[in-house]
């Protein structure tokens, strides 16, 4: 058993701290993930009712949004246009000319995917401790900040 299953997900985090929400997140909250779904409708409900706070980049609604758009999923685009008003605890950071020269540094020191820096990033500047999210690969090479693999809280 891993060092990670000896605290729960939800012990890791103080009362109304902010967390960083990697894509992932999102897509199986909005894809209704069988495996995640559960442990991503919390986080929701977490944000929503302002027991976290949760950052995410506006590159993360732009990943979000690309297939049901592609899709033609009028009514999916429209929930989760919905859900990022109604969520008063999260923020959607735009990426301005110093996030992306800071996530340029960022990723020429740990050789993140571009997107992955400018998500990392993003959390960084917002000073959250935490950025949740699914990519082994992401968790691995990201400095600065902890990474929370929802895979080992399932």
């Amino acid at each position: 058993m891993g060092a990670s299953r000896r605290v729960s997900l939800w012990q890791r985090f103080g009362d109304r701290e902010k967390i960083g929400l990697d894509t992932s997140v999102l897509v199986y909250y909005f894809n209704r993930h069988e495996r995640y779904l559960k442990t991503c409708q919390r986080l929701v409900r977490e944000i929503e009712f302002g027991r976290l706070r949760g950052v995410i980049s506006a590159v993360s609604e732009m990943e979000v949004l690309v297939h049901p758009l592609a899709e033609k999923r009028a009514q999916v685009v429209n929930d989760i246009q919905q859900l990022f008003r109604r969520l008063q605890w999260l923020d959607i950071v735009p990426v301005d000319r110093t996030l992306a020269r800071q996530a340029a540094a960022l990723r020429a020191e740990t050789k993140l995917r571009s997107l992955d820096a400018i998500i990392a990033t993003t959390a960084l500047a917002a000073g959250c401790r935490y950025l949740v999210g699914n990519d082994r690969e992401f968790a691995n090479r990201v400095k600065g900040v902890g990474y929370i693999m929802l895979g080992d809280y399932v």
